[in-house]
């Protein structure tokens, strides 16, 4: 969940780098699939550790207990609603969202600005998917399981759970 999501981060990033080269008119040189590996990791990484703290004992968060549908991390009383909404689901939803729109507006201001709209079509394409897999696929898991959770059909949890793995 957390790892594909980030991934679109990742990505857009090295957009954004694209996009520095060509407005400063340098030759863009890809990154190494050393880097890449390590930032694949890195993301990885960081999607594990937030996956392991809903079965730690210490942590009030717990694991599979969305309506015994999705194995997402989902609020049992007051101290863990609150970690949820001002920590977890901001890591995992939130902030790569926000990142991929900053990365957007960035490349946007430095070459898009000043230029006719069919020039900047494959741009607003590649960006367009990025936001399309993050607000189609994974906004009905966050509305359906976590907002909503407990008021609509389970079968509408099951859906909106079964729809965040289409990206993968």
């Amino acid at each position: 969940f957390t790892a594909s999501i980030w991934m679109n981060v990742v990505i857009a990033r090295q957009i954004y780098l694209m996009a520095i080269c060509s407005a400063s008119m340098t030759v863009y040189l890809p990154p190494s699939t050393k880097r890449v590996m390590r930032q694949v990791f890195c993301v990885y990484v960081f999607a594990m550790m937030l996956a392991a703290l809903p079965v730690m004992p210490f942590f009030p968060l717990r694991a599979n207990a969305a309506q015994g549908l999705a194995c997402l991390p989902v609020e049992a009383d007051i101290v863990s609603t609150i970690l949820m909404w001002s920590l977890f689901l901001p890591l995992m939803l939130v902030v790569p969202v926000l990142a991929v729109a900053f990365y957007f507006w960035k490349c946007y201001r430095l070459l898009l600005r000043d230029q006719d709209l069919k020039e900047a079509r494959s741009l607003f394409y590649v960006f367009g998917r990025m936001f399309a897999a993050l607000i189609f696929m994974w906004g009905p898991t966050g509305v359906l399981i976590w907002v909503l959770g407990g008021i609509v059909p389970i079968g509408m949890s099951w859906i909106g759970g079964s729809v965040s793995h289409l990206q993968g």
